[in-house]
């Protein structure tokens, strides 16, 4: 991953699909699971991480709670999450 990336102050990221059930088709969709972007997450260091692209399987006021339980706490101090 490039530095630019790495270090950018506000990193845009789509996070399609949050529920377990959920992580195979995420991958056979070539998007993005929470799970799998947790990892990801701990190894940038910028100040703002926004998620988005979220699937309308979610109700708005479900998100926030499944991407708390998806990414690890160190990361959810850096995340916000742009909604429908």
């Amino acid at each position: 991953m490039p530095e630019v990336v790495l270090d950018s102050d506000v990193l845009l990221v789509e996070c399609t699909f949050l529920t377990s059930e959920h992580r195979t088709r995420a991958a056979a969709g070539k998007h993005v699971h929470v799970k799998d972007l947790a990892v990801f997450l701990e190894t940038v260091r910028c100040k703002h991480i926004v998620l988005h692209h979220f699937s309308s399987r979610y109700r708005r006021d479900r998100i926030a709670s499944l991407v708390a339980k998806g990414l690890p706490s160190s990361v959810m101090q850096r995340v916000r999450l742009l909604l429908p």
